[in-house]
């Protein structure tokens, strides 16, 4: 019986052909091919314990593919609709983002025209059980997995809402959901265009594409693609974005790997949408793989400045190929070369397999076409630097624990007089401080976890434990004191933070995106660079041109 499933194992040997195509004799690949398939029966016929070959089959490859880079991957087909996210646009499903609070898996948001917002699942309602299974020990990938399937399917969700004491069920049907690529677009600042565009999937250029008609329709003068978390997608996807910026029949990318077919020279194919207009393009950490081919492309070819931080610094093609009918190889294959000959990758070649190489950040020196100096090494260094605010520690604690988005589903929920743009009182930002009382919240410091960790320490069998253990509790109303003085000193953080998960519980994406815009020291700089006339030109030009100043 083994013998059968051992078939699947010769998809590992299967890795080794390609080297005779690289130079390895065929002596050494068969003498390495033999000794792998020797070992793997010894496995399965003498060790102590039955061995699922399967299992061992996919543990096994999965351990060669974690040597070689950290994005070469087997697949199997139950998680293939990751990839048809990518390259088909759009999956299976009820339309709901999903997420874990409190050992609970809750729905964040129901995506517009869904099925499930079309049934009335709101953010906030608590999914116990999916089908005939119970959630509580579901993760949010499995969840999800479950959720998807094929178009014209039924699901069955028992959810438990806010203020209603008996649990709902919602008996939907799955349908085609299109993936959301753009999650914002419309005039900011006056006349200035604005796309948050937020991966690269097979309709991306189109609906980008689609924005932009409709912005110039509105009047706009000057654009802003926002490519901030952007982890990337498909290459043609981003190649296609390129297109609709740059003059037809130009050189934007090459593709160089170990084989021939890996070898390629892409260009421009189409005349552009918007050639001329002023152009700023934010990017950071978050922005990878093929958001910094976009922005790369018009860093070199000097059509947009862009701004913001140093973006994350992948490279590298993954070419897909079938292994059998249960599995899939999605395998590194190539490189990127931007136009000015730089690579993106932050990460360098060494014995076969990639290592970090911090030292050659930055130490390589390349030209744009007019001539400015851009650097190599590691992901795209923006024009102008702009560093993202800081968010303090007990905002982050906040987020962490979904604690806004919790307050905003009961908030919403008990009032149903709310519209847009909502805008937070000192009233809601005291209940809200009222509220963490009320949920036993406690700001977790250095501090505090010295006094959890002192009180588990104490000796209860000695007389002076009690004296002690009240001396820590004292201490306690010191942490107090200081959670309210951090409360107080992110007073306007936490009005914002209200103000964003409210927006998204009535609204959506777009609609919190839209309430946290403001504060948005990043896009503030962009609006400012456009508002100076001919800015943008100068700094294409290496040029210096001021900067603003916020006065906080």
């Amino acid at each position: 019986m083994w013998l059968l499933k051992y078939n699947k194992f010769i998809a590992i040997a299967a890795l080794w052909i390609p080297l005779v195509l690289l130079g390895l004799s065929p002596q050494k690949e068969r003498q390495a091919q033999e000794r792998f398939e020797k070992v793997f029966r010894e496995l399965l016929t003498r060790y102590v314990a039955e061995i699922n070959p399967e299992k061992l089959s996919n543990h096994a490859i999965s351990s060669l593919l974690a040597d070689l880079d950290p994005y070469s991957e087997y697949i199997l087909k139950e998680n293939e609709y990751r990839l048809d996210v990518l390259t088909k646009g759009q999956y299976g499903g009820i339309g709901l983002k999903l997420g874990r609070q409190n050992d609970t898996l809750v729905v964040i948001t129901p995506m517009a025209g869904s099925p499930a917002e079309q049934r009335g699942i709101r953010p906030g309602d608590r999914i116990i059980k999916i089908d005939s299974v119970w959630t509580r020990d579901l993760s949010t990938h499995q969840a999800a997995q479950m959720v998807r399937g094929p178009a014209g399917e039924p699901v069955a969700l028992l959810i438990k809402r806010y203020g209603v004491n008996e649990p709902l069920v919602f008996h939907l049907i799955r349908e085609i959901i299109r993936v959301e690529d753009i999650t914002y677009s419309g005039l900011v600042s006056g006349r200035v265009g604005y796309v948050k565009l937020a991966s690269f999937s097979r309709y991306t250029a189109i609906h980008l594409e689609q924005e932009i008609h409709r912005l110039q329709q509105s009047g706009m003068t000057a654009f802003i693609l926002d490519l901030r978390g952007n982890p990337g997608g498909l290459l043609h996807a981003a190649l296609e974005t390129a297109d609709l910026f740059l003059p037809q029949n130009e050189m934007i990318l090459e593709t160089r790997g170990r084989l021939p077919s890996a070898n390629k020279v892409y260009h421009t194919k189409r005349r552009p949408v918007l050639p001329e207009t002023p152009m700023v393009v934010l990017m950071d950490g978050g922005s990878a793989s093929a958001s910094e081919i976009v922005g790369g492309i018009l860093q070199d070819l000097d059509r947009a400045v862009v701004l913001g931080s140093r973006t994350f610094g992948k490279g590298l093609v993954q070419t897909v190929y079938p292994v059998d009918e249960k599995a899939i190889l999605k395998l590194t294959t190539a490189k990127y070369y931007l136009p000015s000959g730089r690579l993106i990758q932050k990460a360098v070649y060494g014995e076969g397999l990639i290592r970090e190489d911090d030292d050659l950040v930055d130490s390589l020196d390349y030209l744009t076409r007019q001539g400015r100096h851009v650097k190599g090494g590691g992901g795209i260094r923006p024009d102008v630097e702009v560093a993202p605010l800081l968010v303090d520690r007990y905002e982050r604690q906040l987020w962490q624990q979904g604690l806004f988005f919790q307050f905003a589903v009961q908030y919403v929920n008990s009032h149903d007089d709310l519209i847009l743009p909502f805008h937070a009182t000192d009233s809601e930002v005291e209940a809200f401080r009222d509220w963490l009382g009320d949920q036993g919240y406690e700001y977790a410091t250095d501090f505090t976890n010295w006094l959890d960790k002192s009180l588990s320490l104490v000796d209860t069998t000695v007389s002076v434990s009690a004296s002690i253990v009240d001396l820590l509790e004292r201490a306690r109303d010191l942490a107090s004191v200081m959670e309210q003085e951090a409360f107080d000193a992110n007073y306007d953080r936490i009005r914002l933070g209200i103000e964003r998960e409210v927006a998204a519980v009535i609204g959506g994406t777009s609609a919190r995106f839209a309430a946290g815009m403001r504060e948005d020291l990043v896009l503030e700089e962009a609006l400012s660079l456009l508002r100076q006339p001919g800015a943008v030109t100068a700094i294409l030009h290496g040029e210096t041109v001021a900067r603003s100043v916020r006065a906080d």
